[in-house]
């Protein structure tokens, strides 16, 4: 009976502090949760077999495919066709979130990606980094990009302006001479 009064109020209070701490992390995730669903950079999270285990909205909106689509897939899975700048394509052994998991460093490129539903390319700058456990191995890798497409098109539409104007430059000074 003494020992109930005694350990009694200690056990509810340790019952609340877990209860405060349970809701306080079911808090912090849906926070966490909405705060990369409102990013404009597209997110994956990855396990370290590639499945993707996360995406956010804007992963969706860039590369036009349904969350439900890129859920449980791996990138190679998700058939995207995919370049680099120079028209070259990525090939499997050159995906980022391999290139990570080796590395176990960040790695980025730029990369042009088909998306067949809008019938066009967008233009990615893509980054993987790795989550490494305390021993060091790979657990998880998360794969942000963002749409660089009008920044891609504007910069060569001004290089290409840039040579026409030398090759002008050129001819009027060749012209003059």
């Amino acid at each position: 009976h003494n020992c109930l009064n005694y350990y009694f109020p200690n056990i509810l209070y340790l019952m609340q502090t877990e209860t405060d701490n349970q809701y306080s992390l079911v808090q912090s995730t849906d926070r966490t949760y909405a705060l990369v669903n409102c990013l404009k950079a597209g997110v994956l999270l990855q396990d370290s077999s590639s499945e993707i285990l996360f995406c956010n909205r804007a992963a969706s909106e860039i590369l036009g495919i349904s969350k439900e689509e890129i859920y449980r897939r791996s990138v190679i899975n998700l058939g995207m066709d995919m370049v680099y700048e120079d028209g070259s394509a990525v090939e499997e052994k050159d995906f980022l979130f391999d290139m990570a998991v080796d590395s176990k460093k960040a790695v980025g490129k730029i990369m042009g990606v088909w998306r067949p539903l809008t019938n066009d390319r967008v233009w990615l700058q893509v980054n993987a980094e790795p989550l490494l456990d305390q021993q060091g191995n790979v657990i998880e890798v998360v794969t942000s990009f963002t749409d660089i497409t009008e920044h891609k098109e504007a910069r060569e539409k001004l290089t290409s302006l840039y040579q026409h104007l030398e090759m002008r430059a050129f001819e009027i000074a060749t012209t003059n001479a």
